[in-house]
């Protein structure tokens, strides 16, 4: 009895420490088991979160902005009169004019002093034309009476040369005629009773020859005479003569007179001016209706030369003015359509480019977009837009996905690989070729990079290539 207890006790404690040992190792794999999701979540905690994103196949938009403002697309000028002074301006830049408004009025004391200046230099113009009128008549009187002597003092050489050689002519043909007719020496001795061979022969012989020698000189001094007489008369009547062409030569032509005239023209049209602006009052009315764009003269300054208002055309239309950089002129062409946002509403209106303008540095380019009236009011301040696409569709990535390092970009994807901790995500580095980009999406190359990969676009820690991930629940 007492061995069949012990018996009984034994089973009974041997089934009980096999329950025992048996809950036992129940509790501690669900202790294990809890401390490994623990441990695996404290891990899997510490891991960055990723944004991914799947590429987009798309053609790149490259957008370009610029600041500007509204500006006339065709202005008149208003002119004034110049050297004026300027009391009162009535208008301001911006403001719409009527045709017909006041714009300015001048100095009526200024423009009184100025007319007074002007009339005194007119009178010293007619002084000076009537001065050289007078002392151009008494030149040619005195020219005339010049001519006139001229004329006569070669008459009266000519008349003179032509006695003066009748005279040594007369003289000269005399002795030749006395030498011709003096006789002969032997006609001489006989005439005067001399016997050949005796003294008395022989000095009349002498003096026959001393006659016949003083006949020859007063030929030859004849001679000379009439010669002399003759260059004389010569030299005398070419003397004369140039006197009488000097003084029947052409003047130089003197058009001082007629200079003088027309400035004395020009000045009366600037006094007849000058008075019939003083006849209104000495105020400048517009030509034209439309905004005031541009005023170049101001209060108590002098009238400049050149315009001194310019008034926008607002039937013509505005156009938008702005400036862009050298490295966006390739995205914009003329003809292209553009939007915009202008005034303090910054409503949207759709104009057309105009022209591009470089400057002359080569930094920017001017840009003039045509736009309706509606479009604002004249100087209102804005943004231009204009969007254009680039080549064909390729696969695009969010600029945000882009990584540099060691010369080359890349973007990083996921892969899963199985660990003793069970299935992970792996970043991995894709090395790409970018072939275009604007400020949202860059442009891959085909074969680098395929549409239904997803690139990490963003994380809670910095991710390098192998890194363990976990994707950032939405």
């Amino acid at each position: 009895m007492k061995m069949e207890f012990k018996n009984l006790w034994k089973s009974a404690m041997e089934k009980w420490n096999k329950k025992k040992a048996a809950k036992a190792a129940v509790w501690f794999c669900l202790l294990f088991l809890l401390c490994s999701m623990i441990s695996r979540g404290i891990y899997t905690a510490a891991l960055p979160q990723v944004k991914t994103e799947l590429p987009s196949y798309i053609n790149l938009t490259h957008q370009v902005k610029a600041e500007g403002k509204l500006i006339a697309d065709r202005e008149n000028a208003v002119y004034g009169q110049e050297g004026l002074r300027v009391e009162r301006i009535f208008v301001e830049e911006g403001e719409r004019v009527e045709q017909g408004q006041n714009l300015l009025q001048y100095d009526l004391e200024d423009l009184k002093d100025i007319i007074e200046k002007k009339e005194i230099e007119l009178q010293k113009l007619e002084i000076q034309i009537d001065t050289l009128r007078y002392n151009q008549g008494v030149e040619k009187e005195e020219k005339n009476r010049q001519a006139a002597r001229a004329k006569e003092d070669y008459a009266k050489t000519q008349s003179g040369a032509q006695a003066e050689g009748a005279w040594a002519q007369s003289d000269l043909n005399k002795a030749r005629q006395e030498l011709d007719s003096f006789p002969t020496k032997e006609a001489y001795i006989e005439a005067h009773g001399g016997v050949p061979g005796t003294v008395s022969a022989n000095e009349l012989e002498e003096q026959w020859q001393q006659q016949k020698n003083a006949l020859e000189q007063a030929v030859e001094s004849s001679q000379r005479a009439a010669e002399s007489t003759m260059r004389q008369n010569e030299d005398a009547l070419n003397a004369a003569k140039r006197s009488l062409e000097d003084a029947g030569a052409k003047q130089l032509k003197d058009s001082s007179p007629e200079l003088l005239e027309l400035e004395k023209e020009v000045m009366e049209k600037e006094i007849a001016l000058y008075k019939s602006v003083e006849e209104t009052g000495g105020i400048l009315k517009s030509d034209y209706q439309g905004a005031v764009t541009r005023i170049t003269t101001e209060e108590s300054g002098r009238v400049p030369d050149g315009a001194l208002f310019f008034i926008a055309d607002s039937e013509e239309g505005y156009k938008f003015q702005a400036q862009i950089g050298k490295e966006d002129r390739k995205y914009v062409t003329v003809g292209d359509p553009a939007e915009l946002s202008i005034g303090t509403d910054r409503e949207r209106v759709t104009g057309q480019i105009l022209s591009l303008e470089e400057d002359s540095a080569g930094e920017f380019y001017t840009l003039l977009v045509k736009v309706d009236e509606s479009a604002g009011n004249l100087g209102d301040t804005g943004t231009v837009t204009i969007s254009k696409q680039e080549g064909e569709r390729s696969v695009c990535v969010p600029l945000a996905a882009l990584h540099q390092g060691q010369g080359v970009k890349y973007v990083l994807v996921y892969e899963e690989r199985q660990t003793v901790l069970g299935s992970e995500l792996v970043a991995v580095k894709r090395v790409v070729n970018i072939t275009d980009s604007n400020e949202n999406y860059a442009s891959i190359a085909d074969g680098y990079l395929s549409e239904s990969e997803p690139v990490i676009v963003s994380a809670t820690k910095p991710v390098e290539e192998g890194d363990t991930i976990r994707l950032l629940q939405p």
